[in-house]
């Protein structure tokens, strides 16, 4: 069906004012400005509303969103008594796994009260934390943690019990999350997906599943721990097809601000916590070479100032192929060194 969209304000954003009198679409795709010619099957009047290309988001973890559509979601809830009280009407007997949970101290003795014999995980609202009980402390083999508040990768492998999601379950969070994208004007998206539910290959097939139906421009960081998997795929770098692009190897070298482990030049006020590195060096050294030997560019979380300032030194040291290029994803914090390291990248 072919439609003629009028009356409209139809900005292209080429330059800032750069705006069109009209567009025709046609299974989804313009295919005519500012023609008044061409046959029509109906007309849509905007009535002087605003029309912008589709927007696209520069961070997203869309699988997740998905996911956090589909479970309860504290949305950063601050009063302990609302979250416990949420939780236990969530509570059904079996493992639970909730997202969104903004660290107030909570902790593994509140949760117990609604089990201690059944894990519970809570996932921290910056995915850099969660809150456990009893149950889940002893299949870590943390009994005797203090509070149950877990950090980093000690977060990651209490989030590593939740049981696995079926192929049909993943496929259904990555359909969810694109439908409510779009419904935002957002029809493309970088994310990081590839490794946190079923893997590298089980999750390459859900994307091109639910893109068939929803077309979605969709760039795919390649988590680090899923670099075997790709590396064994043969899949070619880049351009999968038109609605999907795999992207560089997505590494972690510090936290975050709210868990105070971003890496710091200063400590954190009232603390002697500088933050922390996810890697050490020696482990760190070793990863860009593997990935500098496949000729592949690497993304990197990097919040802290401090980080920042090594990130720049390890970029000088091991350059991207030329006609590549890496990437920061944060770079909350610079030092002025920093920048001038930068700009001589």
């Amino acid at each position: 069906m072919k439609t003629r969209y009028i009356n409209g304000q139809f900005f292209t954003m080429i330059n800032e004012n750069d705006h069109i009198e009209s567009l025709i679409t046609e299974d989804g795709k313009i295919i005519a400005i500012n023609d008044s010619v061409t046959k029509v099957d109906r007309v849509f009047d905007c009535h002087q509303a605003v029309v912008l290309p589709g927007f696209v988001d520069a961070h997203l973890h869309i699988a997740g969103y998905g996911q956090q559509l589909s479970l309860l979601n504290l949305n950063k809830e601050a009063n302990k008594e609302i979250i416990l009280e949420k939780v236990k009407k969530k509570f059904n007997g079996s493992f639970l796994y909730v997202q969104g949970h903004m660290d107030n101290g909570l902790n593994k003795h509140d949760l117990n009260t609604v089990s201690y014999t059944v894990p519970i995980v809570l996932r921290h609202s910056d995915y850099h934390g969660a809150t456990v009980n009893d149950a889940v402390l002893k299949m870590l083999g943390k009994e005797n943690h203090p509070t149950g508040i877990l950090h980093e990768l000690e977060a990651m492998e209490a989030v590593r019990l939740v049981p696995p999601t079926t192929q049909e379950q993943l496929t259904d969070f990555i359909e969810r999350a694109i439908k409510k994208l779009q419904s935002y004007g957002i029809t493309g998206g970088h994310s990081d997906d590839l490794y946190y539910f079923n893997g590298y290959f089980g999750t390459i097939q859900s994307f091109n599943d639910v893109l068939k139906k929803h077309p979605f421009r969709t760039h795919l960081l390649i988590h680090y721990l899923v670099l075997d998997d790709y590396l064994k795929s043969g899949d070619p770098w880049l351009d999968q097809h038109p609605y999907l692009q795999l992207g560089a190897i997505k590494i972690f070298y510090d936290g975050t601000l709210s868990s105070q482990t971003a890496l710091m030049h200063h400590p954190y006020p009232n603390t002697d916590q500088y933050g922390e590195r996810i890697f050490s060096k020696e482990d760190f050294r070793a990863l860009v070479i593997k990935i500098r030997q496949h000729e592949l560019p690497i993304a990197v979380h990097t919040i802290g100032d401090q980080a920042l300032d090594e990130l720049a030194d390890w970029f000088k040291e091991f350059p991207v192929k030329t006609g590549l290029h890496d990437r920061i994803i944060h770079a909350s914090f610079a030092l002025e060194k920093t920048v001038e390291k930068l700009k001589e990248l």
